[in-house]
């Protein structure tokens, strides 16, 4: 292939083949969980390949605010248990995969601190039909370098409202008309209502747990790369 990173694909595609037709030749497709997906948006430098923007159509790369930067693939097969061959449109996010795991394997009892933020979706997977208990809201944080950070979002069904945060400005696509996020509707009258809405949402929704307490330990990285002494801060550090 014509870079590294193709043949990386192609080895990725190779060895996950291979660890499903073991599965299938063990007769355990039946009695397991096969979940695919990616931990972030699109490479920067994939647009210099031909043919192979890993973004797609959508604005923006890994780490970045728009749906370039963290919208991805996921794909789940249980045999037997999820439909084949369909697709949901639903928001969630990896986080949610938790508590969707442990609803499979019938884990009630989830431990104190853990899946804070985490929705199940498994019974929307079984059936496109049943949305009860599904987010509906979901934010995404960016965060520069040096862990600060600098712009913040939340969907909501179709729309996305962004918070610049260094820019202190806001923008609000329509995703089902503009998904490469081209057309900034936050001056339009009609959506002042929605973005207010919105904007609180996002608020609540927070970087930080609302049971948090007084300070926590955040890692701190200098420009060189080293790491620093841990400094002791508390959720306003997220505003």
């Amino acid at each position: 292939y014509q870079t590294r990173h193709l043949d990386i694909l192609l080895e990725m595609d190779k060895t996950v083949g291979s660890l499903i037709a073991k599965i299938e030749e063990e007769g355990l497709a039946n009695n397991t969980v096969i979940i695919f997906t990616s931990d972030n948006g699109g490479l920067k430098k994939s647009d210099k390949i031909p043919g192979h923007r890993t973004s797609g159509p959508m604005r923006g790369v890994k780490a970045q605010i728009w749906e370039g930067g963290h919208r991805i693939p996921l794909m789940i097969r249980y045999d037997g248990i999820f439909p084949q061959n369909e697709e949901r449109n639903h928001l969630v996010g990896l986080n949610d995969i938790y508590r969707t795991v442990m609803d499979i394997v019938g884990i009630d009892k989830i431990p104190y601190g853990s899946a804070q933020d985490s929705v199940s979706f498994a019974n929307y997977i079984a059936s496109g039909t049943n949305t009860n208990g599904l987010r509906q809201h979901i934010g995404t944080w960016a965060y520069d370098f040096f862990a600060k950070m600098n712009a913040q979002a939340v969907r909501h069904g179709n729309m996305k409202l962004i918070h610049n945060i260094e820019k202190s400005a806001y923008e609000l696509y329509d995703l089902d008309n503009d998904l490469s996020e081209t057309i900034d509707l936050s001056q339009d009258v009609r959506y002042i209502e929605l973005m207010h809405g919105m904007y609180e949402k996002l608020i609540e929704l927070g970087p930080c747990p609302d049971d948090i307490k007084g300070t926590f330990s955040l890692s701190k990285r200098r420009e060189s790369g080293e790491d620093d002494p841990d400094e002791k801060v508390s959720c306003k550090w997220f505003s």
